[in-house]
């Protein structure tokens, strides 16, 4: 539009006609007041004013010169009129009025100049008007490009402004670095374009011509769909920039697929840039020859790399490949990221013009240095495969993580823009508008009702309520009969809980009609943020540190897997594969952490796909775990099996046939080639000179044994003798490698490095799944090596156990220089090669040129004959893969909930678009890059979840520069909330100390509540404050390599605090080391030796998030004079660094600097000084000696307390009598560990002489050497003092010489050895020689030499000749055809009886259940392990199997835990048992002199000191454990204490003589005055707070609520939290007596008259083992019953009631065995088979034998029944061989009878009462059909059962006490009874007490109990007691 017209038509046209009225009229700039009407209006309405003539808006725009406030005003309007969206046209208009006014030019420029000298006095101000400038200057930009000119210098003052305010303040937060990024990007883009020519014409207000808009509809170079993923030619070798566009962070994209596009190219940058920019770089060094030493940025450089042989993987095939390690000899391979597995490389061998890309397939540390890895090629594999090892190559590497990068950009080229979910919030940004409900919750009829009981319930009420639960195995049917019979119970469930049964059935979108928060649990920000992600299709929930991220997202997940239902209701998604929830998390650790929480509620249909999980309970779900297990049983689609056999069966035979090949490959590596195996590969000349100088001839004459004569090593100069021409060099020119040193130093703690971290994050339970390690061809092929390192090794060894020490230092120095060589790259060209005459006149480091060009050819002759192979393996692997896939796919589909890494998510990605989740869930999803997450959502992805916090980590880029100009490292998560889409923010932090939050309220976040779990830890022990951030100015140093930074200082002052710490008792699990750099990490292994500070973690902040520790110390590092502090001034970093420690947090860093250097440090530094935890020494505090401080500044300072105290002397008195000779330590205060080191004063013998020993070491005899004659020999020898000459064996050689002239080599004392045994050479009979004693006969010497023996079955074998032919066994492994069909691998010898078919096949069992056994296994040794699925007595599930059940007839011990209250008030920890044991827990019982040191089922003994109880008013005289003799004191407190809230001086609230609350009446009105007893609001109500919870309850009503008697046994509770009181002097009494009690019941189970009654029982079973006459009948399982009862020392009754119904069973089986036997022996029964009774009576011994602590009533009465089913069984079989033996003829209803008596006794069902009663009625009708039967020998079935001796549990209902004091047991009877020992009526009748009580307001619970406790006063003490149980 031409300017004129422009002018027009926004108000600028010409003054004819009427405009001479309007000059007329002079119009006046609009006003202060006016303007800050406007501020306050609708943004439409603010244009339309400022657009209007008469506003006198362009008249202040025209003004040269604007008061500052009325410019910071005037910029805050017309950032309000920005935001008009309805009126583009009059916008536009505002904008051409501010382009072209000198507002824009001149005020604001002047503005902005001024703003650093005048900040002091409009702090506040600034902050607001830049960001509305910066508002203003986009919109510009926007709608008017050509505004550019115009915008130019103002933005650049404003950047200064910006700069200058940054180092001052913190008026710059990261949004006003987000804006001003935004506008100079979109400033420099319209640049851009108009130097390419391009016009971008002011539009007329419209969406569609915003630059915005403008910029991403510029047409893209091409389509990036039609990209390649890996880089071409054009991509790396170019100096046009490539075309990128910015990632949006406010606003929306044109399209789709403008959004995928930007996505696309960004996320290939990031990889591709650090390639193009660091090989341009390197190619320009190369050219200039300059700056060698110079370091390259953004890749590392390998020379000289060489592609030496492939190896098979199952991922197909890799090759191994050697680069110079020469000039990487300072590099820490095993920390370093150098060559990580996934990383990009790029090989080229013509200046890049060229090149092959790869990545790393597997590396190891040790041959890094040697300068070997394994990579595969990701290009075309025919080319791969070509090439040869003699090629030389450039390899360059970039850190990128290819494998991510290439799955996530083909899906971003496959989303389509009509099936991509969730554009509405993702493209179009329409998020203010609110978030639509989940698809699968609209357009239903009537309201969609959710189950949230399991939020409601507690873990014991959801357990019990899912028990009741039928159990299905189709999904299809599941949840509709689930729902069902949910129905049914759920009345039961929900009866005494109104919550629960409201939760039931929740109407899911009516927030009216949901739940409470405190009926779900939930604080308010977690219930808001639960409602809003099972209500919002897409939902976003921040979480800071320590609030709980993970749980909540339990909670949600819980939640839709209880109403999967609802998002599962189509008939179509309840077939076969069940649409699962799919959980994404950034790090293994998260996702490990997130499974296990699920699997607590939903223990089945979990698969986790990701890196190395460490958690042992998920695997059983890892993905690797469940396909292993399906495999097992077969249970694989048969498509796939076969398939993939097939593939696998192809890779094992190409690999065979290329093992030879590759095998000659490898042992180029082992060892030096004999010349023979190189002269194909020599010139003719080489070849000539090579073998004819004339001193080789001589050499072979000279040869040292190893060498076999080869010219070779003599040519390489490994003999020492080389021979080299005048002017050659003798030396060789390399520096040796020291090895073995470091075995010698102290071993260092384990350090997650860098490198393993990132390792870890990339790898996929399927990268392990390698063929093995890579085979050692070359030890199967007989390659005659010229010399073998592993033979150089062996001499090594060999001479250093000889003590040769030249010879060991000979073959270590060869052996050093033959590796050294070998792992070199560098060798001769082929022109330099027909260069040489004489390779004798070569010097030593062009021979081993020469001989590597030599090795590289002969490789490359056997490389070239398997390429055919190698490309056929590489189709096998890929194949392999698709079938896994498959099998993968078909195991997700299965699942209920997938977990997965953003690695495994981005490699699965297409196998999760097939399988659809409908739900994702992602956390830590402010760490993800966006593209990551929107290729894990397909087409039918109906929920998003998104849990994070962008103000901690952000995606982490490859490349810098794209993440801060494009974006790149804003995350989705991020984004949305820029976008202000809706996202709720929990509030409550559970981690943390409140001092510590503060450090990141209000600097970090605005606000952070602090849960009351973290108010009351305990002080750090041996400091002076907990938390303290030590100042220091040691400098930093910088990691040339890793480009790290490192503070050698700070890691010495570290590790020396972390040992001080654990030498305060601390445990090294409580204490985690971080650092900010990774460089620092090194440090820390050379300070921190593994066995002082083994179990501590150290980590990089980085890797660290989500994780904590009880105290941190952190490393800040960075210090140095610049004043640069790198990553610490990212505020993101900052808070995690911050928020990991809960109950200690120590900090070094150089705080001066990085206070000067970031607002941010400065704003935390304040806070600390504020809270005195900074300054530049630490206090160190001696717990011993508390009023010993030491001043820490460096490390050497903690040397003032080498054992954790001070530099006191212990002076501890030992039991010895000596004195502790330690100083002062805090750890073993009662010396039960130390040793005293003081000599021993006791005298050993008569001599006097003095023991020599430590006195904590046990003397012995005296050791004192004396010379003494020995009798035997009169020789005089050194004799120990108690040793008698005559039992001394005297040392001196033996002087006898034997017949063949040999000297007797024994010494004096000892016998001569007769035969001479001196070893000489023989010659034997066979022509061999051998070594053996002089005295052997030749008759008994027998040759072992080992020759060839050939066999009758024609195979040969290696055996000694002495063998005679009948003793030699083939061992040649042949294929054996068995009688069953199949053949095996057996050796030639085995005997065809002795073949043992082991193929598995399918096999069918009794029980009816299929299993996979060997095809030879035994039909009665097949077990079934198939899951045992009826439920026990006690409701829960057998833990056992179909066999160990037997098939359900005798069911294994319930493993699921009691939880029952014990009567000392602890959880039981036993597992399912009618009677609980004693609790093992520590003993709680304590007063304020000690505590009790036993287990809590121990009795305790009262404490005997003087009771503390005392006041102004009263004094306890009693002892402390007694009851006390003072009433309580009810008058008020008079002392004052210190509010910490208003810090005011506030009278004490609690009651004379009682520790003070620390409640203040005034601030703490609202907490103190909440109901409890109905007295708290008065006004001089008093109160008490509870030692043992916290709490503060007023204390009249408490008193009363104490002063209750009730003869249930168990301490009072808090009113409010129901914590039992066990500490309280007011109370003190009540609890005594009620302890008194718990010890007389603990007496019942441990006193005395128990204990007697026990033993005798158990001494009387004893005898009755050693000598019943079932010793004879069962004497296994007798002897082993009494060793079990001997070993014993104590028993419980419960174990003795065990081992008495063990004896009682044991004799009725015993009897059972005799009357077999009897009638067996006796005649009667010749026949008859009684093979299937013992081998079930031996099972039945078995389980009797078993050894467990207890034994469970089901349990007992189960094997009674297994008793009278055997009885029965013998009787039968006892009757019907009577009948065969005596022709007896049976009617048809006599043989139906049998034969229904038969199935009953030998089926698989329970053998219960009814089918009991059915046999004997059958039996008898049988026995009345036959008199001819002997009535004697019917009579052999005991039908009797056993009477199981019942034990005496602690709780078999309640334990009480009687109105005289005895202690019993009831079971919660209702019958009126009487107590065992003084016979007084005790139990309830009619539930009603028969002792009245006394009378008490209750804390109400409802509004019901309020109104009963206003009439407690008129009830008796039975009503009462009915009332106040509820």
């Amino acid at each position: 539009m031409p300017r004129s017209c422009m002018s027009d038509r926004y108000g600028q046209g010409p003054t004819n006609g009427n405009s001479d009225r309007r000059r007329e009229r002079v119009i006046m700039p609009i006003g202060y007041r006016r303007l800050e009407e406007l501020c306050e209006k609708d943004p439409k309405e603010v244009v339309l004013t400022l657009v209007e003539r008469t506003s006198g808006c362009r008249e202040l725009l025209d003004e040269t010169s604007v008061r500052k406030d009325l410019v910071a005003l005037l910029l805050r309007v017309l950032a309000r009129a920005c935001d008009c969206s309805s009126s583009p046209a009059n916008t536009m208009k505002l904008m051409v009025m501010v382009r072209n006014s000198k507002f824009l030019t001149r005020a604001l420029t002047t503005y902005f100049a001024a703003m650093p000298t005048d900040f002091t006095d409009h702090r506040e101000l600034h902050f607001h008007t830049i960001k509305h400038a910066l508002r203003v200057f986009r919109e510009l930009l926007d709608r008017s490009p050509s505004s550019c000119i115009q915008v130019v210098a103002p933005l650049a003052v404003l950047r200064t402004t910006i700069n200058t305010l940054r180092t001052m303040s913190n008026v710059v937060d990261e949004d006003t670095e987000t804006m001003l990024v935004e506008v100079e990007s979109r400033k420099d883009a319209i640049i851009d374009f108009q130097r390419k020519g391009a016009v971008l014409k002011d539009g007329d207000g419209t969406v569609a011509t915003r630059l915005n808009r403008q910029l991403q509809l510029e047409a893209p170079p091409d389509d990036f769909r039609e990209l390649t993923v890996i880089p071409t030619f054009k991509d790396i070798r170019t100096h046009k920039d490539p075309f990128l566009r910015p990632n949006i962070v406010r606003g929306r994209y044109a399209d789709v697929d403008t959004y995928l596009d930007v996505q696309f190219r960004l996320l290939r940058e990031d990889f591709v840039r650090p390639l193009r920019e660091g090989i341009a770089e390197f190619l320009d060094m190369r050219k200039s020859e300059s700056g060698k030493d110079r370091r390259l940025q953004d890749i590392r450089v390998y020379h000289d790399v060489h592609v030496v042989h492939p190896i098979c993987e199952m991922s197909g095939i890799v090759y191994r490949i050697q680069f110079d390690a020469v000039r990487l000899r300072g590099i820490r391979w095993g920390s370093t990221k150098r060559l990580i597995f996934g990383s990009l490389l790029c090989l080229s061998k013509d200046e890049f013009k060229t090149m092959f890309f790869a990545t790393v397939a597997e590396r190891d540390a040790k041959e890094l240095e040697q300068g070997c890895v394994q990579i595969k090629f990701e290009q075309d594999h025919e080319k791969a495969s070509a090439i040869s090892p003699t090629d030389k190559f450039i390899m360059v590497e970039t850190s990128a993580y290819f494998e991510a990068y290439r799955h996530v950009l083909k899906g971003l080229q496959e989303v389509q823009r009509n099936t991509m979910p969730f554009t509405k919030y993702i493209v179009d940004c329409d998020c203010a508008n609110g978030v639509d409900p989940p698809v699968y919750l609209r357009g239903r009829f009537g309201d969609v009702n959710y189950d949230l009981r399991a939020l409601v319930e507690t873990p014991k009420q959801e357990t019990a309520r899912k028990r009741a639960l039928p159990r299905h195995r189709d999904l299809a049917r599941s949840y509709l009969e689930e729902s069902e019979h949910s129905e049914k119970q759920s009345e039961v469930h929900e009866s005494n809980n109104p919550q629960l049964a409201r939760a039931r059935s929740v109407p899911i979108l009516r927030d009216d009609m949901w739940p409470s928060a405190d009926a779900l649990h939930l604080d308010e920000s977690q219930y808001r943020a639960v409602k809003m992600a099972l209500t919002k299709e897409f939902s976003v929930i921040q979480g800071p540190p320590g609030t709980g991220k993970t749980y909540i997202g339990l909670k949600i997940v819980q939640a839709l897997l209880e109403n999967k239902r609802v998002w599962l209701r189509r008939r179509p998604l309840l077939g076969k594969g069940t649409r699962p929830i799919l959980v994404v998390c950034y790090t293994n650790h998260a996702l490990d952490q997130f499974l296990e929480g699920i699997a607590e509620f939903h223990p089945t249909g979990i698969v986790r796909v990701g890196g190395r999980s460490r958690s042992v309970k998920l695997e059983q779900f890892n993905l690797k775990a469940i396909r292993s297990s399906r495999r097992m049983s077969e249970d694989v689609p048969r498509y796939i099996r076969e398939g993939a056999k097939e593939a696998r069966d192809d890779m094992e035979g190409l690999e065979k046939d290329m093992e030879m090949y590759v095998a000659h490959m490898m042992t180029t590596q082992r060892g030096l080639l004999r010349e023979h195996a190189l002269m194909p590969f020599m010139d003719h000349k080489h070849r000539g000179s090579l073998m004819n100088m004339p001193l080789v001839s001589n050499y072979y004459g000279l040869t040292r044994e190893g060498m076999n004569g080869s010219v070779i090593v003599q040519w390489l100069g490994l003999t020492g003798n080389a021979f080299v021409q005048p002017g050659g060099d003798t030396h060789h020119q390399h520096e040796e490698e020291e090895e073995g040193g470091i075995g010698e130093e102290e071993a260092e703690i384990d350090v997650m490095e860098e490198a393993d971290l990132a390792e870890e994050q990339r790898r996929l339970d399927n990268d392990n799944d390698r063929r093995g390690n890579v085979k050692n061809f070359s030890a199967y092929v007989n390659v005659d090596l010229a010399l073998d390192v592993e033979a150089l090794e062996l001499e090594e060894h060999q001479a250093r156990q000889n003590g040769q020490w030249q010879v060991q230092t000979n073959a270590k120095k060869r052996k050093q220089t033959v590796k050294h060589e070998l792992s070199k790259t560098d060798m001769m060209t082929d022109a330099e090669v027909r260069c040489i005459q004489n390779v004798w006149t070569l010097q030593l480091r062009d021979r081993w040129r020469l001989y590597r060009h030599w090795v590289a050819r002969y490789c490359a002759k056997y490389k070239e004959s398997i390429r055919e192979y190698e490309r056929e393996y590489e189709h096998a692997a890929k194949r392999l893969m698709e079938f896994q896939s498959q099998e993968d796919g078909e195991i997700m589909k299965e699942a209920t909930v997938i977990g997965m890494t953003t690695t495994g998510a981005a490699r699965y990605r297409s196998l999760l678009q097939d399988i659809k989740p409908a739900i994702i869930v992602v956390e830590e999803a402010a760490e993800v890059l966006e593209a990551h997450i929107v290729t894990t959502l397909s087409q039918q992805c109906q929920h998003l979840i998104l849990i994070g916090d962008h103000q901690q980590l952000r995606p982490n880029p490859t490349v810098y520069q794209l993440a801060k100009k494009y974006n790149m490292d804003i995350s989705l998560f991020e984004r949305m909330v820029k976008n202000n889409m809706q996202c709720q923010r929990l509030q409550s932090q559970h981690r943390m100390r409140p001092e510590f939050a503060r450090l990141l309220t209000p600097h970090i976040y605005e606000s952070l509540d602090n849960h009351e779990s973290v108010l009351n830890f305990e002080n750090i022990k041996g400091v002076s404050s907990n938390m303290f951030f030590v100042d220091h100015n040691y400098l930093e140093a910088h990691d040339s390599d890793t480009k790290s930074r490192s503070n050698m200082h700070e890691a010495q002052f570290m590790a020396s605090l972390c040992r001080y710490f654990l030498q305060q008792g601390y445990s090294p699990s409580q204490i985690t080391i971080l650092t900010t750099y990774t460089g620092q990490l090194f440090n820390f292994k050379k300070v921190m030796p593994r066995q002082n500070f083994e179990g501590v973690r150290v980590s990089a902040v980085d890797n660290f998030q989500g994780e904590e520790s009880d105290i941190i110390l952190l490393s800040l590092v960075r210090s140095n004079d610049e004043g640069n502090v790198g990553f610490l001034k990212v505020e993101n970093r900052v808070c995690v660094a911050l928020s990991r420690a809960k109950k200690g947090f120590y900090a070094i860093g150089n705080l001066t600097m990085l206070s000067q250097t970031s607002t941010l440090w400065s704003k935390i530094i304040q806070e600390l000084r504020e809270q005195s935890c900074v300054g530049r020494h630490l206090m160190l505090c001696c717990q011993n000696h508390p009023d010993t401080i030491i001043m820490a500044v460096t490390e050497k300072d903690f040397e003032n307390a080498p054992k954790g105290g001070c530099m006191r002397p212990c002076d501890f008195r030992l039991t010895c009598g000596h004195v502790c000779a330690s100083i002062c330590h805090p750890i073993d205060p009662e010396h039960k560990e130390y040793k005293c080191k003081k000599p021993c004063v006791n005298v050993l013998c008569d001599l006097g002489h003095k023991c020599p020993k430590f006195c904590y070491e046990t003397c012995g005899d005296c050791q004192v050497l004396l010379e003494k004659t020995i009798p035997k020999c009169q020789h005089k020898q050194m004799v120990p003092c108690s040793t008698s000459p005559s039992e001394f064996i005297c040392r001196i050689p033996c002087e006898k010489i034997f017949p063949c002239n040999h000297t007797c080599k024994n010494m004096c004392g000892q016998e001569c050895s007769i035969p001479c045994m001196i070893k000489v050479t023989h010659q034997l009979t066979c022509g061999h020689t051998m070594k053996a004693a002089c005295s052997a006969k030749e008759d008994d010497l027998v040759c072992m030499e080992v020759i060839t023996r050939q066999l009758t079955c024609e195979h040969s074998i290696q055996a000694v000749c002495s063998a005679k032919e009948n003793d030699l066994v083939c061992m040649e492994v042949i294929t054996r055809q068995l009688t069953c069909g199949h053949s095996i691998q057996a050796v030639c010898s085995v005997k065809e009886n002795d073949l043992v078919c082991m193929e598995v096949i399918k096999r069918q069992l009794t029980c009816g259940h299929d299993i996979q056994a060997a095809c030879s296994a035994e039909e009665n040794d097949l077990v079934c392990n198939a899951p045992c699925t009826q439920l026990l007595k006690c409701k829960h599930p057998c833990a056992g199997t179909c066999s160990s059940c037997k098939q359900g007839r005798l069911h294994q011990q319930c493993t699921h835990h009691c939880n029952r209250v014990l009567v000392c008030s602890h959880q039981c920890t036993a597992t399912c048992t009618r009677n609980c044991p004693p609790c093992t827990k520590p003993c709680e019982n304590r007063c304020i002199h000690s505590r009790c040191p036993l287990k809590c089922g121990k009795p305790c003994v009262p404490c005997r000191k003087p009771c503390q109880w005392r006041c102004r008013h009263h004094k306890c005289d009693k002892p402390c454990g007694e009851p006390c003799d003072r009433p309580r004191c009810d008058h008020p407190c008079r002392k004052t204490r210190r509010c910490g809230k208003c810090k005011k001086d506030q009278p004490c609230i609690g009651m004379c003589g009682e520790p003070c609350p620390d409640k203040c009446r005034v601030c703490d009105r609202e907490e103190l005055t909440t109901y409890v007893f109905g007295m708290e609001d008065k006004d001089d109500a008093q109160f008490v707070q509870l030692e043992d919870c916290g709490h503060v309850i007023e204390v009249s009503g408490l008193d009363q609520w104490m002063d209750t008697t009730d003869r249930k046994i168990q301490l009072k509770t808090c009113p409010k939290c129901k914590t039992p009181i066990r500490h309280n002097l007011r109370y003190g009494n009540m609890i005594k007596n009620t302890l008194a009690m718990i010890e007389k019941v603990k007496k019942r189970w441990k006193g005395d008259v128990q204990k007697a009654q026990t033993e005798a029982t158990a001494n009387k079973l004893m005898r009755m083992l050693r000598d019943a006459d079932e010793e004879r009948y069962c004497a296994e399982t007798s002897e082993d019953l009494l060793r079990q009862m001997e070993r014993h020392r104590l028993y419980s009754p419960d174990e003795v009631a065990m081992y008495e119904n063990k004896v009682l069973f044991l004799n009725r089986l015993a009897e059972l065995k005799r009357k077999r036997r009897k009638y067996f022996v006796s005649g009667h029964i010749v026949d008859l088979d009684f093979e299937e009774m013992k081998k079930e009576v031996k099972e039945m011994e078995k389980w009797l034998r078993r050894r467990t602590a207890r034994v469970g009533e089901q349990e007992w009465e189960e094997f009674g029944r297994e008793m009278i089913r055997l009885n029965f069984l013998l009787k039968l079989r006892v009757l019907k061989e009577e009948i065969r033996k005596k022709g007896i003829s049976l009617d048809d209803q006599a043989k139906q009878s049998l034969g229904r008596v038969e199935r009953r006794l030998t089926g698989l069902k329970p053998f219960i009462a009814t089918r009991e009663e059915l046999v004997k009625r059958a039996m008898k009708k049988v026995e009345a059909l036959m008199a001819k039967l002997s009535l004697a020998l019917l009579n052999v079935c005991n039908e009797e059962p056993v009477k199981v001796v019942k034990g005496s549990g602690l709780t078999q209902g309640h334990w009480c006490a009687c109105r005289n004091g005895h202690v019993y047991a009831i079971g919660g009877a209702t019958m009126e009874s009487a107590c065992p020992e003084c016979r007084a009526r005790i139990g309830v009748a009619r539930h009603r007490l028969r002792q009245p009580q006394a009378t008490v307001r209750q804390p109400p619970g409802t509004g019901d109990e309020r109104s009963e406790a206003r009439r407690v006063g008129r009830a008796d003490k039975a009503n009462l007691k009915e009332v106040y149980k509820s």
